[in-house]
C-alpha cells in the first residue's frame, strides 16, 4: 500500500478535504504538522499547500509535491487567492509543482466570473484542489502521465465547463 501525507498548514480546509478524497483501498493517507518527517522517508509521496523553500535533504526517496493557489508564476509568495482577486484579472486557478525542483507538474485554471465573492473564488479553488489532487497523486504514485480531462473531470469538453459555456469537443 502506498503511503501519502498531507503537511498541515493554516489552510485546514486543505488537508480535511483531501483525506475526504482519497479515501482508497490503494493509497493511506495521513495528515502531518512536523515539518521535519519529510526527511524520514515515511512516505511514498508528500502533498504540500504554498510552501517555499522546504528544508528537504537531497538524498530524501520521498516526493514531494506543492499546490499554489495561482497560475504561476502569476501571484507566487502568500495570499495568491486574494492578490489574484484584489487585481481584476479574470483567471487564476492552481499550480502543482515539484517541491525540491519546483518544476511545474500541472496547472488547471478557475475563471473569475463576473460579481464573483472572494469567499466563492476560495471555495472554487479548494474544490479543484479536492478534485483534482488525488487523481494527479494517483498518476505519480504510478509513474503514469498525468491525463488533464481526466484530472478535472472533463466530459467532452476542453475545460470541464470551466469556462462557462464551450462546446467544445475532445478528441
Amino acid at each position: 500500500m502506498k503511503k501519502v501525507g498531507l503537511l498541515q498548514n493554516s489552510n485546514r480546509n486543505f488537508t480535511e478535504g483531501l483525506i475526504d478524497k482519497f479515501l482508497s483501498e490503494e493509497v493511506e493517507v495521513c495528515s502531518f504538522s512536523d515539518i521535519n518527517l519529510l526527511n524520514e522517508n515515511l512516505f511514498d509521496l508528500v502533498i504540500l499547500y504554498n510552501f517555499n523553500n522546504l528544508p528537504i535533504k537531497n538524498n530524501s526517496n520521498t516526493r514531494c509535491i506543492n499546490i499554489h493557489p495561482s497560475l504561476l508564476p502569476a501571484f507566487e509568495g502568500e495570499n495568491a487567492i486574494e492578490r489574484a482577486y484584489k487585481s481584476g484579472v479574470k483567471v487564476t486557478g492552481i499550480t502543482i509543482s515539484d517541491a525540491i525542483t519546483e518544476e511545474i507538474i500541472a496547472q488547471y485554471p478557475i475563471y473569475i466570473r463576473n460579481l464573483m465573492h472572494f469567499d466563492e473564488l476560495t471555495e472554487e479553488i479548494n474544490k479543484k484542489i479536492c478534485s483534482t489532487i488525488p487523481k494527479i497523486a494517483k498518476a505519480l504514485l504510478e509513474d503514469k502521465i498525468i491525463d488533464f480531462c481526466e484530472a478535472t473531470e472533463a466530459q467532452n469538453s476542453c475545460c470541464g465547463g470551466q469556462c462557462g459555456g464551450c462546446n467544445h469537443e475532445r478528441n
